[in-house]
Formats: C-alpha cells, sequence, structure tokens
C-alpha cells in the first residue's frame, strides 16, 4: 500500500508535466506576422539602399556641375577682356580696318 499512497502524493515536479500547446491558429498568425515582419525590415533596408545611391549620384552631379562652372567663369573671365579679344583676333589675322573702309548706315525714321 505503501507504493499506492506514494502515487497520490507526488510532488507536481515528480509527476508527468503537461506541456501547453499553442493552437494552429496562434500559430499560424505568429508565422504571418514574423513574415510581415522580416519583409517589412528588408523593404525598409533596400529602399534606405536606394536613397543612399541616389545621394551618391547627386552628390557626384554636383560635383561635375560645380566643375563645369568653375571652368565657364574662368572660360568668361579670360575671353571678357578687350586684350584677350585683341589678341584672339591677331591671331586669326584681324586688322583694324583703316577709316575709309568703314561703311556706316544711317535708317531714316518713318513717322
Amino acid at each position: 500500500m505503501a507504493g499506492k499512497k506514494d502515487r497520490y502524493l507526488r510532488r507536481p515536479s515528480q509527476g508527468r508535466r503537461r506541456t501547453r500547446r499553442i493552437s494552429p491558429a496562434l500559430s499560424f498568425l505568429l508565422f504571418v506576422l514574423a513574415v510581415a515582419g522580416t519583409l517589412s525590415h528588408v523593404w525598409i533596408r533596400v529602399s534606405v539602399v536606394r536613397q543612399q545611391m541616389r545621394v551618391v549620384a547627386l552628390q557626384k552631379e554636383v560635383e561635375r556641375l560645380r566643375t563645369d562652372n568653375e571652368y565657364l567663369r574662368v572660360e568668361l573671365r579670360d575671353l571678357s577682356g578687350i586684350q584677350q579679344l585683341e589678341a584672339a583676333a591677331k591671331s586669326f589675322g584681324f586688322i583694324y580696318p583703316c577709316p575709309e573702309n568703314i561703311v556706316r548706315i544711317v535708317e531714316k525714321k518713318h513717322r
């Protein structure tokens, strides 16, 4: 009888452990949430990478435009001086016209 009595006086840790089972609906819901979370994380990372690539491309374009702008400023400064203009004209073989070679055209005003 001692064996029978011991069976009823067992401590809960000594007996069969009951395992909790998660319902299939809850398992599916957790799976869907995990997949949705993973997909949203990947989508956000892809968006960030795309934006970073766009920023780098725009920075390169800004740098190129600044370089072009500086080049054009130097060209403008070089070509706008009268001395540079006269030197360029002489290099092409231009000469100053004689006063008798100058033709003036006067337009009559109609009233």
